[in-house]
């Protein structure tokens, strides 16, 4: 892009409203004949015309052999320019733009002026707080003997085994089943989505998390021999997204039913836990409940310095086209929570505007988080990596039961790669203050 280009763009801009700058442009048409003559020198370089060795062709004959090709490249080196003014004149940064409501992009033509009209988003202007030795209150949590306790209770259940019982299913049982459902696979269904559907010999606990949704309520006083039927409808964010939002009718068969048999002592706890005494038992729990409670401390000071900050900063102009994205994910977000049943649905619908609210009062404050942050980033040069979006998606694959590449995908189509940047980007900043404070 010629830096001529962008110096022969007449540009004004008007605010439409807080956030918001309608930018009206006029390129004059001898600026667009003058550049669409560089533009074809670039195109005979490598690109050939009858007769003449590449380079060598008249500029007029390229112009007429590659006209839509040299109309597509000028027209981005306009819009690149006149993106460029409008930064370098309003002195702040651009985070969305957009066509005036209704209007069609009008086309670039070599015989006449263009002009034009774009709206954009501005990123908020504000100062950045002073952040370097921030004091903030955490109270110091000391262990108590009931914690410890309750610690006891919670491994006598994780180490307590489990035994066959003939009795009817209850709560926390473990169940060996077979099942089969009405979801039809598709040839190249994964190994984990074909268990989810159908299975010979699997095991099913009657506690939260579902392996199956409604597991716990149609599986609850089974026997051993029988079969039951029962419907489980899969939330809309489900880790399988082939089963996601939908309805499986399940036929389940009952081959075995187990319940935990309870340790009564805690010298029994010791024994199964390798433990030579209560008293070693007592001081590892202790020291397992220090870690919790420093983890938690820790946790505590990071929103402590961020409610902190924001304070400082006050309510941001948040750029409205940012702001209307930025709610719909959050009124998503809200809807996968609630929404598990077509009843859930109807309140839903029901209570949107309150839903709406909502959201936008959950979107304007992450958004604010964010333009806080990225402004700290900048001026420490703290970044997210392209080999750290990497290995988080990564993580995440295994927990979704997809291929990394797969999951990369999905993310990119629907924006959910900028989210994740965002969010990583917002925590490496939060850890870089908390270490400061």
């Amino acid at each position: 892009m010629s830096e001529n280009l962008k110096s022969v763009i007449e540009l004004k801009c008007s605010e439409i409203q807080p956030g918001q700058i309608k930018a009206e442009y006029k390129v004059s048409q001898a600026a667009i004949a003058a550049e669409a003559k560089e533009v074809a020198k670039g195109f005979s370089s490598y690109a050939p015309v009858p007769g003449f060795r590449k380079g060598k062709a008249p500029a007029n004959m390229v112009l007429s052999k590659y006209m839509p090709q040299i109309k597509e490249e000028l027209t981005r080196k306009v819009m690149g320019a006149a993106m460029d003014k409008f930064s370098e004149e309003q002195g702040t940064e651009v985070v969305a733009f957009n066509l005036p409501e209704g209007d069609k992009f009008p086309q670039l033509e070599l015989d006449r002026e263009f002009v034009f009209v774009l709206n954009f988003d501005v990123a908020p202007k504000f100062d950045i707080p002073e952040y370097s030795s921030l004091k903030v209150e955490v109270a110091a949590k000391e262990v108590t003997p009931a914690e410890i306790d309750e610690r006891i209770e919670s491994y006598k259940k994780m180490y307590a085994g489990y035994q066959d019982v003939t009795t009817a299913a209850e709560a926390e049982d473990m169940l060996n089943v077979s099942y089969t459902s009405d979801f039809v696979l598709s040839e190249d269904a994964s190994a984990t989505l074909k268990r989810q559907v159908e299975s010979e010999d699997n095991w099913v606990w009657l506690n939260e998390p579902e392996a199956i949704p409604g597991c716990i309520a149609g599986l609850t006083g089974a026997e051993v021999g029988k079969e039951y039927k029962f419907a489980a409808e899969y939330p809309a964010d489900f880790r399988e997204a082939d089963l996601a939002g939908k309805t499986v009718n399940y036929t389940v068969n009952v081959l075995k039913i187990q319940r935990r048999a309870p340790i009564g002592s805690i010298k029994e706890l010791c024994e199964k836990m390798n433990l030579e005494s209560e008293e070693k038992l007592c001081e590892q729990i202790t020291e397992s409940l220090k870690v919790d409670a420093q983890m938690k401390a820790d946790g505590e000071k990071r929103e402590k310095i961020v409610a902190k900050l924001l304070e400082t900063v006050g309510a941001l102009v948040i750029p409205p086209t940012l702001l209307a994205q930025e709610t719909q994910k959050e009124l998503r977000r809200i809807a996968n929570n609630v929404v598990k049943t077509e009843a859930d649905a109807e309140k839903f619908k029901t209570d949107i505007a309150a839903h709406k609210t909502e959201a936008e009062k959950s979107a304007k404050e992450k958004l604010t988080r964010f333009f806080v942050m990225q402004q700290i980033a900048k001026k420490e040069n703290i970044q997210v990596g392209e080999n750290e979006v990497d290995l988080q998606i990564k993580g995440m694959s295994r927990y979704y039961g997809l291929r990394a590449n797969d999951l990369r995908k999905v993310m990119e189509e629907n924006g959910g790669i900028e989210d994740l940047q965002m969010d990583m980007l917002v925590g490496k900043v939060v850890e870089f203050l908390a270490s400061k404070a």
